[in-house]
């Protein structure tokens, strides 16, 4: 029985750093298309926006939170454009909004990104919805902690924009 639980956890343990070596590969992949000044990079065989694909990277457990904000900064001074949408039409702003990150949402506003711009998808329930409307649909159907931020930060933008 040790024997069998010993086996379990070390599986377990290997497992968590193949995860965690697979994120820290992804960073380091982004971070040197950031410094290579690359805006599109490829990743299964699909041509993916820089800007959004590295937002995607925000809610990784063993990734810090300031080096993704880090890389988009660089990659928007380099060039690259924060409207940019990734392979699924969605740009780094609502992959904020998708993901419930309320601090990257606010960062993403602050730096210039549009809320008003609508997400292309082939999935038809996203598909023409700019930031504020997504953010309603995933409260609407998980009101969180996190989902709540967003509809409030996306709020607080648009009481200041008026």
């Amino acid at each position: 029985m040790r024997l069998k639980i010993a086996t379990l956890t070390l599986i377990a343990v290997f497992f968590c750093l193949k995860v965690t070596g697979g994120e820290l590969e992804a960073m380091q992949t982004l971070s040197e298309a950031t410094t290579e000044k690359l805006c599109e990079i490829t990743y299964r065989g699909k041509k993916e926006a820089i800007v959004p694909f590295t937002a995607t990277a925000y809610s990784l457990s063993s990734v810090e939170k300031n080096e993704v904000i880090y890389l988009i900064e660089m990659q928007v001074a380099n060039g690259c454009s924060l409207e940019a949408r990734d392979s699924e039409g969605t740009s780094a702003l609502n992959v904020a909004v998708l993901k419930g990150e309320p601090e990257l949402l606010d960062h993403l506003l602050k730096i210039g990104a549009d809320p008003m711009l609508k997400i292309r998808s082939k999935r038809p329930w996203v598909n023409g919805l700019n930031s504020f409307e997504f953010a309603a649909l995933l409260y609407k159907h998980e009101s969180s902690e996190r989902r709540k931020g967003v509809v409030r930060i996306l709020e607080e933008y648009q009481r200041h924009s008026n």
